[in-house]
């Protein structure tokens, strides 16, 4: 499961709290992290070269329902022309800062011509 970056939970407090209105952003990307420093801060090292890039996804590309939300489709990064080392967790990214971040389960090493998938239904944010 997820977990919601200070900055997400402080545009969420200060919409309720102090009457500040949240702009949704027209898409979010999905980022692969090989470490995660400390996911409350957005601290994380990001995948970088060898084909790598964001993946995004469109409002309509998630599914909700009863304060959870899922990816509806397979998010598919490009095939690595080189490799990413390992990867060890994923975020969602709002253009500006990361809302979201999310260890996986199980890390995986990404090698030169690997194509890295979050299966739908396998990316999941909750609220408790």
């Amino acid at each position: 499961m997820a977990g919601f970056t200070n900055y997400c939970e402080d545009k969420i407090m200060n919409c309720f709290f102090e009457a500040t209105n949240i702009t949704a952003p027209a898409n979010l990307s999905v980022g692969l992290f090989t470490t995660i420093t400390d996911a409350e801060a957005g601290t994380v090292t990001e995948v970088s070269g060898g084909s790598y890039a964001r993946q995004t996804v469109a409002p309509a590309g998630w599914t909700t329902a009863n304060g959870a939300t899922t990816n509806a489709s397979a998010i598919t990064f490009p095939t690595a022309t080189a490799s990413w080392g390992t990867v060890v967790g994923a975020g969602l990214y709002d253009g500006t800062n990361w809302i979201v971040i999310q260890t996986l389960g199980t890390s995986k090493l990404v090698d030169i011509n690997d194509t890295f998938q979050i299966a739908a239904g396998d990316f999941d944010v909750s609220l408790d």
